[in-house]
């Protein structure tokens, strides 16, 4: 369907490959084979096919930079196709990943002496780069205690863990203590905080009364992602911000934090109700949601009763606006937030029942109800 709820191409399939589309391509299946696999094929955004993949394969990896991944899962090969659905490269691999940054990690041999090592879009071995190394992730990869570009080159060495980018500020982990660097592997803030703040995001996303207590009581910090230049930080139980130069910009003071997003960020004082904060840490939404997401494109999904949750079902039932007016209300199960311009939910958990899509105006988009 589009943006409006038109159905470009009718509900025929019983299986599409996650992420549905990818540069204009999507693999789906009608049908399966008598042992159980999906016949799948490939088709264009109006629906037409475009090309079989065949029997006993199924995509691996969907496209990215032009090439897709393919596994025969009779053989235990994997091979590369392009848009036309031709191999590629001419050869077979025993583990292959989808391309990023102009590199895709591959493996021969068998899973006892395999040698992970990359290659370019002309299926040539990135003899500049290492073995033995993660798939990039915006032009960055781990290998060993390195992190490098994708010319090869050590931004830093002897860490241990590293969890991404956000603002173009990479956190990483040294002896124990993590950090922050940039791109060019220049130190930012240096490695002092403990413990990774991400850990804990999920359980203390639903805190309760009974639950207060599993936050960490001793005066150990820990910091989060940089997110529009702020990062969150722990001290005792209690939550604040930082900014890019270790500044405490917002004392400490919350009992649970989310990341900024469109300029604010949901907060609780008590882990019980949640509000939203701006920059200088002033409640400009005041503490009355029970769960809160992030703003994105103006409006943000939040929980307004206290009911229980659901094992593994991020379940809210309202979307506001940044003036705190509910413009939708429904019962929000596996809560996706925005795919593109739609709001995307299910009506039972364990992403059970119909999809439903509201756009940004908390309209309805499909089912037509």
């Amino acid at each position: 369907m589009d943006k409006n709820g038109k159905v470009i191409i009718p509900a025929k399939y019983i299986y599409v490959k996650y992420p549905g589309f990818s540069e204009g391509l999507a693999f789906v299946s009608e049908k399966k084979f008598p042992n159980g696999d999906f016949d799948y094929y490939c088709i264009d955004t109006l629906g037409r096919k475009v090309f079989d993949i065949g029997r006993y394969c199924s995509p691996r990896e969907s496209f990215a930079e032009g090439y897709a991944v393919i596994r025969n899962w009779k053989q235990g090969k994997y091979w590369f196709i392009d848009k036309k659905g031709k191999q590629v490269f001419n050869k077979e691999f025993e583990r292959a990943s989808k391309f990023t940054n102009g590199f895709a990690r591959v493996e021969d041999g068998n899973s006892d002496n395999s040698h992970p090592y990359f290659i370019n879009k002309n299926g040539e071995v990135a003899k500049h780069l290492p073995t033995n190394c993660s798939i990039f992730i915006n032009g960055i990869s781990f290998c060993g205690t390195q992190l490098i570009d994708t010319l090869g080159n050590v931004l830093i060495d002897s860490i241990h863990a590293w969890t991404g980018a956000s603002d173009e500020i990479l956190k990483v982990k040294r002896d124990d203590k993590w950090g922050f660097i940039d791109r060019k592997g220049n130190i930012i803030i240096d490695f002092q905080y403990e413990e990774d703040r991400n850990r804990f995001m999920d359980k203390a996303l639903n805190l309760n009364t009974d639950s207060l207590d599993a936050l960490p009581k001793a005066t150990y910090r820990n910091v989060g992602f940089f997110r529009e230049g702020l990062a969150s930080i722990q001290k005792d139980s209690l939550f604040g911000f930082i900014n890019l130069k270790n500044e405490v910009v917002i004392e400490p003071i919350f009992r649970e934090v989310r990341w900024f997003s469109e300029g604010l960020a949901g907060a609780t004082l008590d882990g019980i109700k949640w509000g939203f904060i701006n920059k200088k840490g002033e409640f400009v939404i005041e503490p009355q949601y029970y769960l809160v997401d992030a703003f994105e494109h103006g409006v943000c999904g939040v929980k307004l009763t206290n009911m229980p949750r659901f094992v593994n079902d991020y379940y809210l039932n309202a979307i506001i606006d940044k003036n705190n007016k509910i413009i939708y209300r429904g019962e929000m199960h596996s809560y996706g937030g925005f795919r593109g311009e739609l709001i995307k939910y299910y009506e039972a958990g364990d992403f059970r029942g119909r999809t439903h899509y509201v756009n940004k105006k908390g309209e309805l988009v499909l089912p037509k109800e």
